[in-house]
């Protein structure tokens, strides 16, 4: 079994294919899309996007809280004085709150803290005191997803890790940071429910592929072909254990990127959502969480671009409707 994760090289045509096919204007940005920010958290995570007013901000990286009545999210923001970072959205209230200067969050199972990125290392907040926790030392990690067990949070590692003989890839460690334990196949870990198995992407020959890991066997399943997706991202293992999501492009065309989920014994891959990215499953299962890219003919927009917003779909891919702002844009 092939476990060398993505090559710098091949992380490359993927951030240019993605460049192309979803149109952001996207410059300086690391493998987890992370850039260096102001130390007064004003800064500006990957704008700029457009000059146009309606490009201003984007909500991205969407995770629901365990008690299913917050979104975690990375806001980026070109308004005057209106912080990029992570940021709460209350479903009950419709309040967005800026909480910590970072990206890509995970809720601990209890919904009290969240780990997140922030200068390509791991972090942790607690949600009350906004205590904040380094986790991680390496310099190029992201992708934080926290077990459901509450015990460890996987990641990815775009580099050894300080002290290591290891490589990048999958990594594993205690929820407080101890412990860290290399995994090595595959990148971008999902939990399973049962905090025995992870989802990930398979890079094998220079072809991905969506696969599960069992943890205690240190077996590798394959749920779909070499040559079925390009590009398969952000994967999220559904509360019932019998799905994953992701998002990718059959082709590489802008025509058929969006949402798809496979079971988890490699049978019925759909896509679900076009145009959405960033899939985050509900706690129950019945909906998916997301970033929906808008592409079409709309008297604001100039040719080839695109908006795009947070928005919440019924787990079949029906009923789509959105959470933040660019609501105008969404298909009604």
């Amino acid at each position: 079994m092939d476990t060398t994760p993505f090559p710098k090289r091949t992380v490359l045509l993927v951030v240019g294919l993605l460049l192309a096919t979803m149109g952001f204007f996207v410059a300086g940005c690391d493998m987890f899309g992370e850039q260096d920010t102001s130390d007064d958290g004003f800064g500006i995570g990957c704008p700029p996007i457009c000059e146009d007013p309606i490009f201003r901000s984007v909500d991205r990286f969407p995770a629901w809280s365990p008690d299913s009545t917050r979104i975690a999210y990375y806001h980026i923001s070109q308004e005057e004085g209106e912080r990029s970072g992570i940021w709460i959205l209350n479903l009950k209230t419709g309040t967005q709150e800026f909480l910590v200067r970072g990206r890509h969050s995970t809720w601990g199972p209890e919904g009290n803290q969240i780990a997140f990125t922030r200068d390509r290392d791991i972090y942790r907040i607690d949600l009350s005191s906004k205590a904040v926790q380094q986790l991680t030392e390496c310099g190029s990690c992201g992708a934080p997803d926290w077990s459901p067990d509450g015990q460890r949070i996987a990641f990815t590692s775009g580099e050894r890790l300080t002290g290591s003989e290891d490589s990048l890839g999958t990594w594993l460690m205690n929820s407080d940071g101890s412990e860290l334990e290399y995994v090595g196949v595959g990148t971008r870990p999902t939990w399973a429910p049962s905090s025995e198995h992870l989802g990930m992407v398979i890079t094998r020959e220079g072809e991905h592929e969506i696969g599960t890991y069992d943890l205690h066997q240190s077996s590798l399943k394959l749920l779909t072909g070499s040559s079925e997706f390009v590009s398969p991202d952000e994967i999220d293992w559904s509360p019932s254990g019998g799905s994953i999501a992701w998002y990718s492009s059959h082709t590489g065309s802008k025509s058929d990127w969006g949402i798809w989920v496979v079971g988890t014994d490699g049978t019925n891959a759909r896509r679900l959502i076009p145009n959405g990215i960033y899939p985050s499953w509900s706690p129950d299962g019945s909906k998916l969480v997301f970033q929906y890219v808008y592409s079409g003919d709309h008297p604001a927009l100039r040719e080839g671009q695109d908006v795009s917003t947070l928005a919440v779909a019924d787990a079949d891919g029906s009923n789509i409707r959105p959470l933040t702002r660019l609501s105008d844009y969404l298909p009604k």
